[in-house]
Order: C-alpha cells, then structure tokens, then sequence
C-alpha cells in the first residue's frame, strides 16, 4: 500500500466515482447479525473499494501512513497498524478484507470521524496558518474554551484519536499532532 496515495491532503471525504460510492455504500451494512455469507460478500467490497482507490490514488497520504507507519501508531510505536494485521496472521491484500479493516477504510474515506465544525475550525486555524505550532495552540484553546472536550476517560481517548487523525490530516507534522492529541487526551 506504501506509496500508492494522494499527495495532496484533504481534511475532507475524499470524492468516489458511482462504483466506489455503491462498494462504499454495501461496507457500511456490515454487522454481526448479518449471515456469514452476507457478511463475506460486505468484506469483498471493502477489499474491491480499497484496490480501487490505491490504484486510482486517491487517499492521502497521512491516511496511509496512519495506517502504514509505526510512529503514527501512538499506543504502540514499534509496529504500524499495517504490522498488527502482518503479526495476526493477515497480509498483502487478505487485510482489506478482515472485518477489522473496516474502521481503517472507512477513515481514508472520510477522514476523522469528527463533527463538520471542528474539521471547519481546523481548516480556519491549522490548514491555512503560516505556522502549523501556532494554528494547533489557537485550536486546543478553540476546543477547551467551546468545551468540546468529552470529560469522561473513554470518550476523550477516541475523541482524542480522531483530532490526531485530524492534525496529520490538516497537514501537521507528527510531534505537533501528537503534541495536540495529547493536550485533548490529558484534559481534566
């Protein structure tokens, strides 16, 4: 998967054609009370819209690296999430049709999971400041003064994945956004 991406970056869903937004459309009615049957069918779309979009180079590349490089993988540096799937057992295009990957694919669809103010507010502070340091400090303030920050533990550890997701994705380098997901993560 490593250098099959965009090189532009988008905070942003990036577009499908009408193909890949059916496949993505059928990903989405994945669950475990579906048959089996049903449910392998869902994980060969989700396999077929991922070739798709690495062939056509769709995804950003922050996506991919979250995906692909170890130090993007905060709770564990020393593998990439790419490498959890490789050590289980799963590899080469086998990963993109594990029930696991879903969440994986569904983020270099639609960037973080995040409401549309915040990924506005990103783009105001983070995406078209001079200095990233500077637009990352102005939207922490943004966020704690608007108190959006979930106050308990779960919630506040995924919240603070997705503003990583975000950071990386507004083009932040990797100390900053790791910087900012843990000034979220470490709110009290």
């Amino acid at each position: 998967m490593e250098n099959q991406y965009n090189s532009l970056q988008s905070i942003w869903a990036i577009a499908l054609d009408e193909s890949e937004q059916k496949l993505f459309n059928e990903t989405k009615a994945f669950s475990s009370s579906n048959s089996f049957e049903r449910n392998r069918e869902i994980l060969q779309s989700v396999e077929t819209l991922t070739k798709s979009l690495k062939d056509s180079k769709k995804i950003p590349a922050s996506r991919i690296n979250y995906f692909t490089k170890p130090e993007y993988n905060i709770s564990n540096r020393k593998r990439s999430r790419k490498e959890i799937f490789e050590g289980n057992g799963t590899s080469g295009d086998a990963i993109y049709s594990h029930p696991h990957f879903i969440e994986y694919l569904l983020y270099f669809v639609n960037g973080a999971k995040l409401p549309t103010t915040i990924k506005e507010k990103a783009e105001e502070l983070i995406v078209n400041a001079h200095f990233k340091d500077m637009g990352c400090g102005e939207f922490i303030k943004y966020l704690k003064d608007h108190k959006l920050i979930p106050k308990d533990l779960q919630s506040r550890n995924t919240f603070s994945e997705e503003i990583f997701k975000l950071a990386i994705d507004a083009n932040c380098d990797i100390h900053s956004a790791i910087r900012l997901r843990n000034h979220v993560k470490n709110k009290r």
